[in-house]
């Protein structure tokens, strides 16, 4: 059975987030219960985005590496990956090691020596979809809110319209985008989210 590797963003409707690297059987968009291989019990994900699909896990965890230092997710408060994977250990600022941190170091550090121009070639960076985070993300879809004066907010992706309104994720996305209706009471009585896909396709 083929496996399949990809680089994930989980995180809570209004909270924190997990940077994480999944190989699985299922296509990715099917692997919808993972939600990532934290410790901390209080971190509780409700929603996933894919960042990419690779080919191989070796390539999945390079590009890990990558967003973990971007973040610094080892000491940065917003992550509860609470450890950050690097080339050739995880950073384990703060945190006890576990058996699938030490599984991941595994699978990163074998294989041989490569050439600084082996490097660059299988870096993140010169991955297709590299730096395609948030609105970016190719699973991203952009929004449309439309007030009652017919006025149009629009928005990248639903994280950057539930941030800038002040909406939890879940309630765009299972409440009011979901049934794309024109809301008839609350803090947004009279206005209507879609997604900009169904909003020109008719």
């Amino acid at each position: 059975m083929t496996k399949h590797h990809y680089v994930y963003h989980s995180y809570e409707e209004w909270g924190r987030e997990y940077i994480g690297v999944r190989s699985c059987n299922c296509l990715p968009e099917k692997d919808t219960k993972y939600f990532g291989s934290f410790e901390d019990k209080i971190f509780k994900p409700a929603e996933k985005t894919i960042l990419f699909v690779c080919e191989t896990r070796k390539e999945a965890l390079e590009i890990e590496i990558k967003l973990h230092n971007f973040f610094n997710v080892a000491v940065n408060p917003q992550f509860a990956n609470r450890a950050k994977a690097t080339s050739t250990k995880f950073d384990r600022t703060g945190v006890h090691n576990t058996e699938e941190h030490r599984r991941k170091l595994s699978v990163a550090n074998t294989g041989k020596t490569h050439t600084e121009e082996q490097k660059k070639a299988m870096s993140g960076e010169n991955h297709p979809q590299y730096g395609r985070f948030g609105a970016l993300s190719p699973t991203s879809k952009a929004i449309i809110a439309m007030k009652p004066d017919g006025t149009e907010l629009h928005f990248g992706s639903l994280v950057d319209a539930a941030r800038e309104l002040g909406i939890k994720r879940g309630n765009l996305s299972g409440r009011y985008l979901k049934t794309g209706k024109v809301l008839k009471k609350g803090k947004f009585k009279g206005w209507q989210f879609v997604y900009k896909t169904s909003r020109f396709s008719g």
